[in-house]
């Protein structure tokens, strides 16, 4: 059940697929990369979902945590941001997630991650963040996480455990 969308794009559009010609043979098709960072927004009940979809290089996590900055200030305090299309975050990008969780703890609030590629599962849990993160693999389970009133803001454990 969704009550509004709103999508926009940080910077541009993905590049086009290229084509290399390798030791005089037939070009070789390479798929696009999703190099710009393009966010969505849904309401459900009163949860906000962001989808994004591309790549959180260093300039585009800032971008995002201007936006999330304007959503916190909006009053927002249930998020879910759905990474399913988005192939990289930079150190920044897992710095801004991590800040974001912070200050959602104290309002009472609530951020959960979503069907998060393996790319980005794997930086995550490097940096450590995936333990201190709510992840859950469908928008759905994240949303009704969201939700949950009795659900604690870490991933199933205190911070402490």
């Amino acid at each position: 059940m969704t009550d509004s969308t709103n999508e926009d794009s940080f910077r541009g559009q993905a590049p086009a697929a290229n084509e290399d010609s390798v030791g005089g043979q037939a070009p070789v098709k390479r798929p696009a990369l999703n190099w710009s960072l393009r966010l969505a927004e849904e309401r459900v009940g009163d949860v906000l979902v962001l989808i994004l979809a591309g790549r959180i290089a260093a300039a585009d996590a800032e971008m995002l945590e201007r936006r999330l900055d304007a959503t916190l200030a909006a009053g927002h305090r249930r998020l879910v941001i759905d990474l399913a299309a988005v192939d990289y975050v930079s150190g920044r990008g897992v710095k801004m997630l991590d800040a974001v969780h912070v200050r959602l703890v104290e309002p009472q609030g609530r951020l959960v991650l979503c069907a998060v590629a393996d790319p980005v599962r794997i930086v995550l849990e490097l940096a450590g963040s995936a333990a201190r993160l709510a992840i859950e693999s469908t928008r759905a389970a994240a949303v009704a996480r969201a939700s949950a009133e009795s659900d604690p803001p870490w991933r199933g454990r205190p911070p402490d455990a």
